[in-house]
Order: structure tokens, then sequence, then C-alpha cells
């Protein structure tokens, strides 16, 4: 979020708020600021979305938080013996800082990435192969890892459960 808001800001522009930067997340750049500045012509959108890269990808040095309770839920999780993937839109380069300053590196049997980032929300076939790794770390599904994975995935996101059920 703070990323956004530097970017608005070194245009000239009123930062959004903490609530709409936090709102955009999970849409490409491209539908992020045209929702962010509807006003925008295309010049500009590109602007502000090269000064977000600017600080996304090491010029902003303020460390990644998480939001309220997800700590209390992946510790939840991980006592009930939940085993936790992420399949992300975001390159490695993107994602790793982000665990390291939540202190969750280690805390994710699987990670997937698209061969090119997108900056979008996975897509379901990077759900599937995220799941798959997990399946394939318990050996089986017979301890009930794909009721965890329907669960975790209705928990995330709409649509098709990547198992098929739920």
């Amino acid at each position: 979020m703070a990323s956004i808001r530097a970017a608005f800001a070194d245009m000239g522009k009123q930062p959004p708020s903490r609530e709409a930067a936090r709102d955009v997340i999970g849409l490409s750049l491209t539908d992020a600021m045209a929702r962010l500045w509807p006003g925008a012509d295309d010049t500009q959108r590109s602007r502000v979305a090269e000064r977000y890269r600017f600080y996304n990808h090491g010029a902003d040095e303020t460390p990644s938080i998480l939001f309220p309770g997800a700590r209390e839920l992946v510790d939840w999780l991980l006592q009930r013996d939940y085993l936790l993937a992420v399949a992300t839109g975001k390159s490695r380069r993107g994602l790793d800082p982000i665990l390291g300053d939540t202190g969750l590196s280690d805390h994710f049997h699987a990670t997937q990435f698209p061969p090119r980032p997108t900056g979008v929300r996975p897509l379901p076939l990077a759900i599937e192969d995220c799941s798959s790794s997990v399946y394939n770390h318990t050996g089986s599904d017979n301890d009930g890892a794909e009721d965890k994975v329907n669960a975790a995935w209705q928990l995330g996101e709409r649509g098709p459960s990547p198992t098929g059920k739920g």
C-alpha cells in the first residue's frame, strides 16, 4: 500500500487512502490504477504504474505487514496440521520480501508462480499445481488434505474449488 501511495505523491496527486489502496490488492496494475485514478489518461496511468514499480521493487523500504488476524489464522491452521501454500501472480522476487518481512518464509509447504508475473490473482491452474505439491508432500489425501485445500480455497477465492469439491 505504501508503494501505491508514494507513486501517487510522485505524480503530485493526493495519495489514495489506505483502504482504497488495500481494495485494489489482487487486481492487475492497469486495473488498479484505473480504479484509483479514474480520470487519468493512459499516459498518466502508465507513469503512476511506473512509479509504483519503482517503489515496489526496492526503493520503498517500508516493511510489509499482515492484515489484522492473518498471523493468528496462519498459526491456528499450522497448529491443526494444515499444509499451507501460496499461489500468486507475483514473481518470486515480489513474494520473498513479503514473506520475509512478515516472518512467514518457512510457513508454507509450496509456492507457485506464473512463468511470467501477471500481477493479478493466480490462475486456477496455479492453484491446482500448488495443491498438487501439497498432496505430494503428504503422500496421500487420507489425512483430509483435499478437504483442507477446499476449505482454504473457499476462504480466499470465489469460484470452483481446485479439487472439484466444495
